[in-house]
């Protein structure tokens, strides 16, 4: 279970958040791609944990759209 979450969410994120202040000062017009999955909308039996480490990513994804829009 961990090495799931680590894999699909964790490593992601803390990739993401390592490159975010870089990416903000850059002052270019850039993006980040995270890559998620219909089962962290429609959840199915026998695949909670990877359906909620992509409902975590997703976020995420929305978390850091707030932030560089600056409505955090």
């Amino acid at each position: 279970m961990e090495r799931l979450i680590s894999i699909t969410a964790t490593f992601p994120i803390q990739l993401t958040r390592a490159l975010w202040p870089r990416l903000l000062a850059s002052r270019r017009r850039c993006g980040v791609l995270l890559v998620s999955s219909a089962a962290s909308l429609v959840p199915a039996a026998f695949v909670s944990v990877y359906a909620a480490s992509k409902a975590a990513l997703n976020s995420f994804a929305r978390s850091l759209r707030a932030e560089a829009s600056g409505l955090a």
